[in-house]
């Protein structure tokens, strides 16, 4: 009988000591694997974190370039001899028929209200077709 009894509490033994091993194993096996995914989550945070940065420099160099745009512009001289449209409504003396007269101050004056208009609307386009607009 204490053979019996012996062999039993052998038995329990081993089987406690491996249910034992099994979950060491399982509590190492999912300590790892929080450290992993911990790291993933760091790595995907410091990831973001770049991204967002990229995009505020991106953001923070359009605006210096507006704001250089809106100082340009007031900054514009206006034309005497046209409403800054580039033209005035002339007479031809040929025919003495109305006629549109490019304005030479406006063409010439780089920056005339007319021309800083010119570059910024060009600069909008340019900006339209690289944003795919």
């Amino acid at each position: 009988m204490m053979d019996r009894l012996e062999e039993i509490e052998s038995r329990d033994r081993t089987e406690l000591a491996q249910f034992s091993m099994h979950w060491a194993e399982r509590v190492t096996w999912l300590i790892a694997e929080v450290k992993r995914q911990r790291k993933e989550a760091d790595v995907t945070f410091v990831n973001a974190a770049h991204d967002a940065v990229a995009k505020l420099e991106v953001a923070e160099a359009q605006l210096v370039e507006k704001d250089r745009q809106i100082r340009e512009l007031l900054d514009a001289k206006d034309c005497s001899n046209c409403p800054n449209q580039g033209w005035w409504q002339g007479v031809n003396r040929n025919t003495g028929e109305p006629e549109q007269v490019q304005c030479e101050y406006c063409y010439t004056d780089p920056n005339s209200v007319f021309n800083v208009r010119n570059r910024i609307r060009q600069a909008l386009a340019e900006k339209g077709a690289a944003d795919g607009r």
